[in-house]
């Protein structure tokens, strides 16, 4: 695990993360390509195994691509992120999650090469899992781009980060939402 950015504090961090998200240009690309990624996710999540109707919680969600589809698959899906994107995505900070422990089935994230704390980030998607609960990751290996915050040689570096949850495994394999960029799934169970 290697940290690419320093912020001098939390606000310089917070300010840096929403420009991605509040940039006009940036909204015209995922509004553009939002019926492609909530396929995507579609596809990356249809051998997960979890009933139907099971809340999920769905951590840096942006846009709500991911929420969508949790949601036409039936389940009760909502996100969070440090800018709203009312009604799939709340606001709220994925380092300090508003919800009370043991509230989900699922938490779900591809952002977490997004936060300045990884080892919080878990420590509250652990928190907020329901005994039984799966906590779903995407990463990206090895990015270096102009948000990424911590990069991850390999699965490993985010199983270390999860001391409370059971490894389930790694999908290697996942329908790419970017072109030569190399994605995992790792999934966990609370127990």
């Amino acid at each position: 695990m290697k940290t690419l950015i320093n912020y001098k504090n939390e606000d310089e961090y917070i300010k840096h993360q929403k420009s991605k998200t509040t940039n006009p240009r940036q909204q015209g690309v995922f509004k553009k390509n939002h019926k492609k990624r909530t396929k995507i996710f579609l596809i990356r999540f249809k051998d997960i195994k979890v009933p139907k109707g099971s809340r999920v919680l769905c951590l840096g969600a942006r846009f709500g691509d991911e929420v969508e589809a949790w949601n036409t698959l039936g389940m009760s899906a909502i996100g969070i992120d440090i800018v709203p994107f009312l009604p799939l995505v709340i606001e709220g900070d994925f380092h300090h999650l508003q919800f009370g422990s043991d509230t989900f089935d699922v938490v779900y994230s591809n952002s977490i090469d997004h936060s300045n704390n990884p080892a919080r980030f878990m420590s509250e998607a652990t928190r907020v899992t329901k005994k039984g609960g799966l906590v779903v990751i995407d990463f990206r290996i090895g990015m270096d781009g102009a948000f990424e915050v911590t990069s991850y040689k390999d699965h490993t570096d985010i199983v270390n980060l999860a001391p409370n949850l059971k490894f389930l495994g790694v999908n290697k394999s996942l329908h790419r939402m970017y072109k030569k960029v190399n994605e995992q799934q790792l999934i966990f169970r609370k127990e």
